[in-house]
């Protein structure tokens, strides 16, 4: 119906003023269906049906929808965010207030793990770019959303980027790596057991990397833990823009912005 609804001259094709029309649809399409997703798990909290749930409900509700801080730094952001929804300073949050939290949240989320992932590929000289390729691969592989893939799973990934790796190196590390024998890798983990598969086995030796000719096209997170490097804080590292990073960068290395960084 929303197909049809869509192709308002009805001859079977869309053109681009219909194919808008159709994403706006399915845009409103998931909106709706996430708040109605919200309410149901709101009104399962909200026991007395006042409308409203304190810190307490909303910390258990959150953890109902495995919205679960996994170190100190996402507790302080959730808590933030959580006082910066309550405007009115009640400690108490109605459905309103919960659906920009949710959102919010979301995002936050989202954005501080991202981080930390960028970090870490990159602490293993993986770049941003075969990242999101191994991001990808994990996600389309993770059927049951768990976050987790077990050792066939593991081997489709490698499948999926035409990587062959010889049966023995592939149980060894993964062994090595699934050190709480559950039999599966988280992404952290999957990331490292490909550092392993490309060390020990070459797998990736075929993507040529490329390194920038000038210091403008450098990556800012790599000029960042460049930089770190030379015994600076990361605090006030990462609270520089990108035009004081590459100034800074400069001075380090005493060449200048033009300068061919190949050469």
């Amino acid at each position: 119906a929303l197909l049809y609804s869509s192709d308002t001259n009805h001859d079977g094709a869309f053109d681009f003023e219909e194919f808008l029309r159709l994403t706006r649809k399915v845009r409103v399409l998931v909106q709706e269906r996430r708040r109605a997703g919200l309410q149901r798990f709101f009104d399962k909290y909200d026991r007395d049906k006042s409308g409203s749930l304190s810190i307490q409900e909303l910390s258990a509700l959150l953890c109902d929808l495995n919205v679960i801080p996994r170190n100190r730094k996402e507790q302080e952001e959730l808590a933030a965010l959580i006082r910066c929804v309550d405007t009115d300073g009640s400690g108490f949050i109605d459905f309103e207030e919960f659906v920009v939290l949710s959102q919010r949240i979301d995002q936050r989320l989202k954005s501080i793990r991202y981080d930390e992932e960028i970090e870490f590929a990159l602490s293993l000289n993986f770049t941003e770019s075969q990242l999101r390729d191994m991001r990808l691969v994990f996600v389309s592989l993770d059927v049951d959303s768990s976050n987790k893939l077990d050792a066939q799973e593991v081997k489709n990934g490698l499948q999926m980027m035409n990587k062959q790796v010889c049966p023995d190196a592939f149980d060894a590390a993964f062994k090595a790596l699934d050190v709480d024998g559950s039999g599966e890798l988280d992404f952290l983990e999957f990331l490292d057991f490909m550092r392993m598969m490309r060390d020990g086995e070459g797998i990736f030796c075929e993507d040529t990397q490329h390194l920038p000719t000038k210091v403008r096209l450098v990556d800012t997170r790599v000029l960042r833990r460049v930089i770190e490097h030379f015994g600076l804080s990361k605090t006030y590292v990462s609270a520089l823009g990108m035009e004081e990073l590459i100034e800074l960068f400069c001075n380090l290395f005493e060449i200048s912005p033009s300068d061919n960084l190949v050469e």
